[in-house]
């Protein structure tokens, strides 16, 4: 077999390597003391099961880069993913929304309320002790993640065979031909990027009982031996679980449903619903400063550039106004000067 030429960035060196080998045998050669999880391969990520066929710019990445700990991540929701299909077979994990602390995850029934909330399994603190028992286990065998290309219509059968309908969505809205598709231990996923090659990289997590689920922690940056701290900030948590009750509201819980619903020329609708749910907040919060208008003289509203500061000011004080208060709107963006004066 002929040889490639490639250009390992973390050795600062042209290599020789054999046609066909992977990133992770190339890996090993190169540079094994860097404990490579993905590559970035011309500068997209790549699992380390890629082939190389021709010549390539490859950068081997762990955990202290931002692609290589978003692999770490993916490849522990997959074993979690595992862990509850073995313990609630007739149930459905909900990995939902990120807390400063980890990943929020819930244990669902397959039915939702009437009002299509949810119906959340409230798990106990001696189950969340087994998954996390069960997930060392399997971490422990160092069992291998593996990757196949399946056509559309396996992938859908398989899918909705598993009650995993935001996937369906999904697989319907980007209306490919194959799709890629991981087997841990002969159980399927997908994930939008690539997983780490085995589950033995993956020694360092923890789970913790948060509302009516569990959190699941991962690696501090710049600090793989040690997860995260735990911070129970309950209006953050409380701010991300509304929002998550609204897209069941609206019946969208997924970019697959998002898709299916501008495909189907109802996006004015979701549009107009979201708007309703958001002026129903503000006059939530005018009757909260009206309550207190004897104490309350100023209210700040903080954000980051372009949040929506000036447009949430606006639409509050119009809430305010419909109760009798006169509100004064200062903007801080009249404080800055004209762009030509800016030094």
């Amino acid at each position: 077999m002929k040889d490639i030429r490639i250009y390992c960035e973390n050795t600062d060196e042209h290599r020789n390597v054999q046609f066909g080998k992977t990133l992770k045998d190339i890996a090993s050669e190169i540079c094994p003391e860097h404990n490579a999880i993905a590559a970035l391969v011309d500068n997209c990520l790549k699992g380390l099961d890629f082939i190389v066929l021709e010549q390539h710019n490859i950068r081997f990445i762990n955990y202290d880069h931002p692609d290589g700990r978003r692999t770490y991540i993916r490849s522990l929701c997959f074993v979690l993913q595992n862990v509850v299909r073995e313990m609630f077979p007739d149930k459905i994990l909900a990995i939902d929304y990120s807390l400063p602390s980890g990943l929020y995850c819930e244990i669902r029934e397959k039915n939702n309320h009437e009002d299509g909330r949810p119906n959340v399994y409230l798990i106990t603190d001696d189950e969340i002790a087994r998954l996390k028992d069960k997930m060392a286990e399997i971490i422990s065998r160092d069992l291998p993640f593996q990757r196949e290309k399946i056509s559309f219509e396996e992938a859908e059968k398989l899918f909705t065979a598993k009650h995993q309908t935001e996937k369906v969505h999904l697989l319907n809205s980007l209306k490919r031909f194959t799709y890629s598709v991981y087997f841990l231990d002969g159980k399927a996923d997908t994930f939008y990027g690539p997983l780490a090659p085995s589950t033995g990289i993956l020694t360092t997590f923890d789970l913790m009982g948060f509302n009516e689920g569990f959190c699941l922690q991962y690696p501090m940056d710049g600090c793989p031996g040690k997860v995260l701290p735990m911070k129970r900030q309950s209006k953050i948590a409380t701010a991300l679980k509304e929002h998550s009750d609204w897209c069941s509201i609206m019946g969208v819980r997924g970019v697959g449903a998002l898709n299916k619903t501008v495909l189907e020329g109802n996006i004015r609708h979701l549009i107009n619903l979201s708007e309703a749910l958001h002026e129903r907040k503000y006059a939530d919060i005018a009757d909260q400063i009206y309550s207190r208008r004897g104490t309350v003289k100023i209210v700040f509203i903080a954000g980051p550039s372009s949040s929506g500061k000036t447009s949430t000011s606006k639409r509050l004080a119009i809430q305010c106004r419909i109760l009798g208060m006169n509100p004064k709107v200062i903007e801080l963006d009249n404080y800055f000067v004209d762009r030509e004066l800016t030094p």
